[in-house]
């Protein structure tokens, strides 16, 4: 990773868990938090590991050797308006956002050429509701970085190389790759928890049925709030992959409704076996561990596959 000051801007429990996560590797790393909010100011100099607070962005960035922003994509924008003409010759920019497609598309024309990669880091299911900021928050995570024929190979290494300092696994994908398969794990899921809730609250009956929900109406409306979604906004940026991912729910909605109105219960049970199966699969396949663990880099399933981005025309759209 470049040496010198690392700025990370935006100090909620991520932003916070990362300085731990840095600093528990790399102690003598500088660290300069920004965040224009007081509270979460506050709050990162009590739990964080920070050398520096910051409350003006660009002044936070303008001296940083790798910048680590971790901001709403509905500010990002404005973000790299304000960043992209003070930055350092050099300096490496990792901007954490859910969609990255249009993150993409506005680094390209704000930032110097060279000078970013877009990131999504996916932690474990059951660290996502997790209140406490950690340094072990990452373990077992994986950060997507989405690169493109320009991206340096600076860059790629200070990416690859924040992955490992913090626990996580790189992962190079497409853009278009990514976001389409993140709209089937989460951009529907969020619309579905939305439909669900709103299915029930509008609902004639609502103020008896609401007495009566519990536990599974708490889970299965849970992912309406989630900062992913950061209030449809990310859905929109997203809306081709979403749109494509909402019919092919509404397939499998169809063939759940005409089990039931076939009363073929036989057939209904297997259908949600399987479906606790691949869930249990899709758990079971998700370590605990940090990815630098040699016990958990090694054998299916996993470990995963790496494209190599330095390949000639790797990253450009298929036609």
């Amino acid at each position: 990773m470049t040496r010198g000051q690392i700025t990370i801007v935006g100090m909620d429990r991520l932003g916070i868990a990362l300085t731990l996560a840095i600093k528990s590797t790399l102690p003598n790393a500088l660290i300069v938090a920004a965040d224009a909010s007081g509270h979460r100011m506050r709050s990162a100099m009590r739990f964080g590991k920070v050398d520096r607070k910051d409350s003006n962005i660009v002044t936070a960035c303008c001296d940083a050797s790798l910048i680590i922003l971790n901001v709403p994509l509905t500010q990002l924008r404005e973000a790299f308006e304000m960043i992209g003409p003070r930055l350092l010759e050099g300096a490496v920019v990792l901007t954490l956002v859910p969609v990255v497609g249009e993150a993409t598309k506005w680094a390209d024309e704000l930032l110097p050429k060279t000078a970013h990669i877009v990131c999504h880091l996916v932690l474990h299911p059951e660290d996502v509701e997790q209140q406490e900021p950690r340094a072990d928050l990452f373990d077992g995570s994986l950060l997507c970085l989405v690169t493109n024929a320009e991206t340096t190979e600076r860059a790629l290494k200070a990416g690859s190389d924040l992955a490992r300092i913090i626990g996580a696994r790189p992962y190079f994908m497409e853009a278009f790759e990514h976001d389409s398969l993140l709209a089937a794990v989460e951009g529907v899921p969020g619309l579905i928890s939305t439909a669900v809730l709103l299915a029930a609250a509008r609902a004639a009956a609502w103020s008896d049925s609401s007495l009566l929900a519990s536990a599974v109406f708490y889970q299965a409306t849970q992912p309406a709030l989630h900062s992913s979604l950061e209030a449809g906004s990310a859905l929109i940026a997203n809306r081709d992959q979403v749109l494509a991912r909402l019919d092919a729910f509404l397939e499998s909605m169809r063939e759940v409704r005409q089990l039931v109105s076939d009363g073929d219960t036989e057939q209904l049970m297997q259908l949600v076996a399987l479906a606790v199966q691949r869930r249990d699969e899709w758990l079971a396949a998700k370590p605990r561990k940090p990815w630098s663990d040699e016990e958990v880099l090694a054998g299916s399933p996993r470990e995963l596959p790496r494209f190599d981005p330095l390949l000639p025309g790797w990253g450009m759209k298929k036609q």
